[in-house]
């Protein structure tokens, strides 16, 4: 075999400062991803995703945290402390249209805020160095910069970025209702682009849409009438797998995923993992590391040798 190098073909890299990346630890989970959470009805997914949400607003990656669920009273306890209740939605064919409405105008306030912001920081520049001319004036006096109650531009959210949400969808990934939503917002659609929803008119550091991240609570991943669509469980970031009682379909989602991930490890980690009663698997695929790529729950790393002579860490 011969190898020859182009040194003038293909040179330049593309810009790589532009991710739409949430600032998450390293050892938490890459946001806005799509989390699918699987597991039959008592196994524990509300449970899990609430202890995700909790450590989440704890780190302050989530501004605002929707909900798309038809059994929300029974998930208040958990959800409750963090959603309000203006942004929980029925599941029918508005709902996804409705989220992402609600976040296209919390970037529209954030884009104001800046421009006000800017203005209102040259206003006082200008002010400080006694520069302002007439025109000026009649414009700063139309802002209201002027008044003796102006307030400074204050943005409503704890951190000044722009806004990053979280949407839930509660065991409501087959409703007809989301698939068939309006203005092509629908849950197929929303798993391709969850990461460009509501774009930004300018970039703002390594951001060019505000973004949502999802987390699906399902009882069937994959059957032959239904489940989790194809374009949703490939664009899945991490997936949690509950002990299940059936084995041809634990083998099918192994056969699923692997052409990602080893196939003797996932058998081993699967196998630890739901050992005991609520037990669970975390699969991630954009982990930081080799050696986090299981994990037990949420905090509990299965790591095999081959992956530490890997580790980043």
């Amino acid at each position: 075999m011969k190898v020859a190098k182009l040194n003038k073909t293909y040179k330049s890299d593309p810009d790589q400062t532009v991710s739409n990346e949430y600032d998450t630890s390293h050892y938490q989970l890459y946001a806005p991803g799509i989390m699918i959470i699987n597991g039959l009805r008592g196994a524990g997914k509300t449970f899990l995703a609430s202890k995700y949400l909790i450590d989440a607003m704890k780190s302050n990656i989530y501004d605002r945290i929707y909900c798309i669920s038809s059994t929300w009273n029974s998930n208040k306890g958990y959800f409750g402390k963090y959603i309000d209740e203006d942004d929980v939605y029925d599941a029918d064919r508005d709902a996804i249209d409705n989220v992402i409405r609600s976040v296209e105008s919390d970037r529209d306030e954030f884009e104001q805020y800046l421009q006000d912001k800017k203005e209102y920081d040259e206003f006082l520049m200008k002010l400080k160095n006694k520069s302002i001319t007439d025109e000026e004036t009649d414009y700063y006096e139309s802002k209201g910069f002027l008044d003796e109650e102006f307030i400074a531009p204050k943005y409503k959210y704890k951190t000044v970025r722009a806004p990053q949400s979280l949407l839930i969808m509660d065991d409501i990934v087959g409703s007809q209702a989301l698939m068939k939503s309006n203005n092509n917002n629908n849950i197929l659609n929303l798993a391709v682009t969850n990461r460009h929803v509501a774009p930004l008119q300018e970039p703002y550091k390594n951001r060019s849409a505000c973004g949502l991240a999802i987390i699906l609570l399902t009882q069937a991943y994959r059957t032959r009438t239904g489940g989790i669509a194809p374009p949703i469980r490939q664009n899945c970031t991490q997936l949690v797998l509950f002990a299940n009682k059936s084995k041809p379909q634990v083998d099918l989602i192994k056969s699923e995923l692997c052409s990602i991930i080893d196939g003797d490890k996932f058998d081993k980690a699967f196998a630890y993992a739901t050992s005991e009663k609520h037990g669970s698997l975390l699969i991630d695929f954009k982990s930081k590391c080799p050696t986090m790529q299981f994990r037990k729950g949420l905090n509990e790393l299965i790591m095999f040798p081959d992956d530490e002579c890997a580790c980043k860490c």
